[in-house]
């Protein structure tokens, strides 16, 4: 059916006021296709987006129109549902692109934390080595999210160093906790090294409201000897956290290593990459001998779930309407992983 010419310009002024301005939405379009005569749309439509005078002008074009009575409803029908698509792609098209460009929301917060210098009460058997890169990743990573609009919640750094921060309130909904220092297996248990005791986390110290990712620039984080299952689905369930970076067995911690802080805020704050991606491609492309083996772990209350985490990315943080809900303290934790 082909359209004469009132038909054709009744739906060229629908398509500039719903694909081009926005003021009528797709189901104001398809409300349009579904009524038994043709109607001028700011009758039965009210946008309230739309100035006065422009309401005005194209309300009066419509009834021109509408006066000849040359319009056929029938004739409307189709061309209405493909112009109600169109506002729809459009409309999500916009939507998405305001989405990308809107200011770093309150989620964008970050904290660091490291410690690289140890007092002899820390072991009395074996007192770990002086990390003297420890703060090089945390604070390149920080740097770098700086730069692009992010905040710093708490820095806790060697003698300084509490975990979580001793203001819990410092880590209640941010994005991203980085911690680097000395990691290890003790009874089949992780503990990072403080300045003078041992981590071992627990659900206690992030809660529902902490980071959404924890990462671990530290040795055996994500070791599957014991599975890290083991531990992880006890100390995090019920918590904020759902996406884990780690490493299996032992991380390199050198100048040009520990240059991954910031490799890894660099790929993140890129749209099309996963936190996941962006944590196993810097410690890969940094890593001065290639022995650190990283390790992304999804976190969820089923096997989907923590699959879905793999794929989160900095934009899904900012976004309300994306951002994951925290773990079930009811469930078991399950996971995902990636290296």
């Amino acid at each position: 059916m082909s359209l004469n010419q009132d038909e054709e310009a009744y739906i060229r002024l629908l398509r500039k006021l719903s694909v081009s301005h926005h003021y009528f939405s797709a189901d104001d379009l398809r409300g349009l296709a579904l009524t038994p005569q043709p109607q001028n749309p700011f009758h039965v439509i009210s946008p309230a987006n739309i100035q006065p005078e422009t309401r005005f002008a194209f309300r009066q074009a419509f009834d021109q129109l509408l006066s000849k009575n040359q319009i056929r409803r029938a004739f409307l029908r189709r061309p209405l549902f493909e112009l109600a698509e169109m506002a729809r792609v459009a409309r999500m098209i916009r939507d998405d692109a305001a989405d990308r460009t809107e200011p770093l929301a309150d989620l964008s917060k970050i904290a660091i934390a490291f410690s690289g210098f140890f007092q002899r009460r820390l072991s009395t058997l074996f007192l770990p080595p002086a990390l003297e890169c420890a703060r090089r990743g945390p604070a390149l990573f920080a740097g770098r999210l700086l730069k692009e609009g992010a905040s710093l919640a708490s820095l806790s750094a060697d003698e300084w160093c509490t975990m979580p921060p001793s203001i819990f309130a410092a880590i209640a909904d941010i994005a991203i906790f980085y911690v680097c220092t000395h990691g290890r297996i003790h009874q089949s248990q992780y503990q990072a090294a403080l300045h003078d005791r041992y981590w071992q986390p627990s659900p206690l110290d992030f809660g529902a409201n902490g980071p959404k990712v924890l990462v671990l620039d530290t040795c055996h984080g994500a070791d599957r000897q014991p599975p890290f299952q083991n531990f992880w689905g006890i100390a995090l369930q019920g918590t904020s956290v759902r996406l884990l970076l780690a490493c299996e067995g032992p991380i390199v911690v050198d100048v040009p290593s520990t240059e991954r802080g910031y490799a890894f805020a660099d790929n993140i704050v890129r749209n099309d990459t996963s936190i996941a991606d962006a944590w196993l491609l810097a410690v890969r492309s940094t890593s001065s001998t290639g022995t650190s083996r990283p390790v992304a772990i999804g976190l969820g209350d089923n096997v989907g779930d923590a699959q879905a985490m793999l794929s989160l990315t900095f934009h899904d943080l900012r976004s309300v309407g994306k951002r994951p809900p925290s773990l079930s303290s009811g469930s078991p934790v399950q996971f995902a992983d990636r290296h």
